[in-house]
């Protein structure tokens, strides 16, 4: 991969609304300059906010952007799907990627009644359903939604290779 270092956007830190926003902003500036030429999204990611995930990726694919990614370091929980945004995808050989099962964080002490924990399980059950749509998808359905369900629950860690054969990653980058 020949890699135009002006046309590549970082994407380093938590998936949240303030990453979305600097990155998007600038895949559309590089988008509107020139449409035909490919961008890159170079990340490194502990994951985060599932709606911001999911959100972001909606986009881009929306959007139809020449967008590959490549993934260094680590690329965990939301990072996943939004490292599968891209066309072509790429790791570097001491990458790792953590897929587990969703987390809901409370304030300390916060109480939660009954019907919000059925509400909490009900957005989890429905999170779950889009993650694994879009893995299997983006895999060519290397990881079906039982598999997924089981890598989850073991938070299972992979390494570039183990990427490579599940169809996450397409190759491995060297610089």
């Amino acid at each position: 991969m020949n890699l135009n270092l002006n046309r590549v956007v970082p994407w380093f830190g938590p998936v949240n609304t303030e990453n979305m926003a600097k990155v998007t902003a600038e895949l559309v500036k590089l988008h509107k300059e020139d449409r035909e030429a490919r961008i890159t999204l170079a990340m490194t990611s502990a994951g985060g906010w599932s709606s911001i995930g999911f959100s972001f990726y909606d986009l881009i694919r929306g959007m139809k952007l020449p967008l590959d990614t490549i993934g260094s370091g680590f690329v965990d929980s939301m990072g996943v799907i939004i490292f599968l945004a891209g066309e072509q995808r790429f790791v570097t050989p001491h990458t790792n990627m953590l897929i587990h099962e969703a987390r809901r964080y409370f304030q300390d002490k916060e109480t939660v009644t009954r019907r919000d924990a059925r509400a909490n399980q009900e957005e989890s059950d429905l999170y779950q359903s889009f993650y694994s749509g879009i893995v299997q998808e983006r895999t060519g359905g290397r990881i079906v939604p039982a598999k997924l369900e089981e890598m989850m629950l073991h938070n299972t860690v992979l390494n570039p290779d183990q990427m490579i054969e599940l169809g996450i990653a397409h190759e491995l980058w060297t610089p």
